[in-house]
Parts: structure tokens; sequence; C-alpha cells
């Protein structure tokens, strides 16, 4: 068997790809990945303190978790190598970090099935309750995806192709999957973690996003749960600072609403005990952007430098805290509880967002994945 002799005493071995120390850089590598996982971690926590709504922090961290998975599945490929001189070959490390792609997409096929399921379902009860409308379909439209999806995964595995081509394109395609499947994880962390988030206790004043009222003026349980949410947090401020928080309902009139949301919130608010010098409304925006917009404008006009948080369904506070920082507006945000169908849908809508806002860095990523994907597999063709 010939050696050859390379650079700082290693020999090589091209008949078996076998090499000295490769089973040392090899996991090294692993190492490496790992660590920059644990470095886009904390990247994108101090992002998140620094914003707490960022898309910029969601894709850290979802750039963070391939990271780290594409590191530890490096390092569980190498140990059985490690054990022994004759455990195997570089050949036979390179096939098992290639195909972990693969791995990891039929190990998690189950939890995307069952995400697919959770959203369909839950679009049919959103339409059911809120109205059959586009932007109420983004589950059923994310289920027909991964679906399409997953046959493709499996016509690749099973297609008459050539078997370097199928590998080729079986491989890049499993990459690539596994890359939107750690954003998706991570859109879906960030929005969990927005949802349960408690402002400080150092708030000037607290919005409160509007919703549909009901036809003869009062609230339904959706509004309801955000006024009593924030009158909640002003109360529980005061008892804990001695600082009292104005309550801005904000919402104006829609076409088959009787009065502004904010009159309705704000009525709703004194029949809770709530004094009306506490009460600033807003009652002219029609979106959650002009909520923020037009509240904005009647809080700098009594001055500056206030501390603001907005309340509003959980589902909806990183939609809310995004539209703020898109502004230049770093507002805090909180959120009441709400019906379990709502979520999803919310979830795939900031998934959208996130892809959308940053398409550069995600083609640049995409380019990425899919040229070492090729590379890695051709080498072992």
């Amino acid at each position: 068997m010939l050696l050859r002799s390379l650079p700082l005493g290693i020999l090589f071995d091209s008949v078996t790809w076998n090499f000295t120390v490769w089973g040392l850089l090899s996991a090294c590598l692993g190492l490496f990945l790992l660590t920059a996982g644990v470095i886009f971690l904390l990247a994108a926590r101090r992002e998140r303190r620094a914003l707490c709504f960022s898309y910029r922090a969601t894709g850290l961290l979802g750039l963070a978790i391939f990271l780290a998975l594409s590191g530890l599945q490096q390092l569980l490929a190498v140990l059985p190598f490690l054990r022994g001189e004759n455990a195997g070959t570089v050949w036979a490390l390179l096939v098992g970090i290639i195909v972990s792609a693969q791995t990891f997409m039929r190990s998690t096929a189950v939890a995307l099935a069952a995400f697919s399921l959770l959203a369909a379902v839950s679009n049919a009860a959103l339409m059911r309750h809120e109205g059959v409308r586009p932007a109420n379909m983004l589950g059923i439209a994310a289920a027909v995806l991964i679906v399409g999806g997953a046959a493709l995964g499996i016509w690749l595995s099973y297609s008459l192709l050539t078997f370097p081509m199928r590998n080729l394109l079986l491989n890049v395609y499993a990459g690539l999957f596994v890359y939107f499947e750690c954003l998706l994880s991570a859109t879906v962390i960030h929005a969990v973690m927005a949802g349960r988030h408690e402002p400080a206790y150092d708030r000037d004043y607290v919005i409160v996003l509007g919703c549909k009222i009901r036809p003869d003026g009062s609230l339904y349980p959706l509004i309801r749960a955000r006024v009593d949410r924030a009158i909640a947090f002003v109360r529980r401020q005061e008892d804990a600072a001695g600082k009292r928080a104005v309550l801005i309902p904000s919402g104006g009139k829609g076409a088959d609403e009787p009065e502004a949301e904010a009159a309705a919130m704000a009525r709703y608010m004194r029949q809770q005990g709530v004094p009306d010098e506490q009460i600033l409304m807003e009652d002219r925006s029609k979106t959650t952007a002009e909520n923020l917009r037009f509240s904005r404008r009647l809080i700098e006009e009594r001055g500056a430098d206030a501390k603001v948080a907005f309340s509003t369904s959980s589902y909806h506070v990183y939609r809310g805290g995004i539209l703020a920082a898109e502004s230049g507006w770093h507002v805090d945000g909180m959120g009441s509880r709400t019906k379990w169908y709502f979520w999803p849908n919310a979830f795939l809508r900031e998934f959208i967002g996130l892809l959308v806002s940053s398409r550069a860095q995600q083609l640049t990523a995409v380019l990425v994945i899919a040229l070492l994907s090729a590379g890695l597999t051709a080498s072992v063709m």
C-alpha cells in the first residue's frame, strides 16, 4: 500500500483515504461547529436583550441551532472511529457526515407531520371563528408545503435517477430542509418567549392594541383579555414600584362597528375602576402599525423619553414588537391568554417575515449550504 507524506508529518493513504490524526481533525471540526453555534446563540441573546423583538435575533438563533446540530452530528459520527485504530475509514466517516442531514430530516418527520396537522386544524378553527381570509390560511398552505416537501424527499430517495445524481440532489435538499427547519424552530421559540414576556415595572404608558368589538359596543373576550392584562400590569407596577402608568386604548371605528374600539375599551376600563385621568384614547388607527404610530404621536406630544409597553394577545406580542422596532421605536410588550388556534398562524406569519426581511442573508446561506453539501457528496462518489 502506497503512503504519501504530507506536511507536518501526516501520512496519507490514497486507496482508503485514511491519514494519521484524521480522527482528531474530524473531532476538532465538530467542536468548531458546536462552538460556532454557541457563539451565535450568545449573539442572538445579546441582540434580543438590546432589542426584545427582532428578526435579526431570530435569524441568529436559527443559525446557532443549525451550527450546533451540525457540530453534534459531526462528533457523533466520529466517536465510533476514535474507539479503535481499525474502527473505520475516512471515507466511511465522510459518508456518515454527509447523510446526517437526511438522518435528522427523517428523525423529525413525525414532529413535522404533527405540526402540519396542528397548523391545518388550527386554520380550520380560525376561519370558523374569524372568517375565511388569505391571512387565516397560512397553516393550511404550510401543511401542503411540508407534505409536498416530504413527498419530494421520498421521490428523490427512490427515483430512477442515476445514483450519483440522486445522492447529490438528496443531500443538498436535506441540508437546506434542515436549515429552514432550524429557522422555523427559532421563530417558534422567540414567539413563545415574547408571549410570556413581562415588562419591567417602570412604564409611563401602556398601549392596548385594539381589535374588533361587538355590535352593541361591548368587548369580545379577545380584546377584553388585552385590556385586563394592561390593567393588571399597571396595578402591579403601582404596588411594586409606586409608579402610575397611563393606559392608551388604541383603535378606530371599523365599518361594522358601532363606535371606535378605543371608546369601547375606555368605557370598560372605567367600569373596572380606572380613573379618567389615567386614560388617554387613540381612536383613529385601523391597523396594528397605526395603533403604535398614532399612540406614539400622542405620547410625544406630552413629552419625550417616556417608557412604553403595549398589551395584546400573547400570539400577537412578537408581531407588535417587530412592527414597533421597524419604525425605530423600542417598546416592550406583554400578552394576554388566547385561544390555541391563533398560535400556528402567528408562527408561520413571523417565519415568512423573517425570510423576507433577511432575504439577502438567507440566499447567501442557501448557496453556502448547497455548495458544501454538493462538494462533500462529490468527494465520496
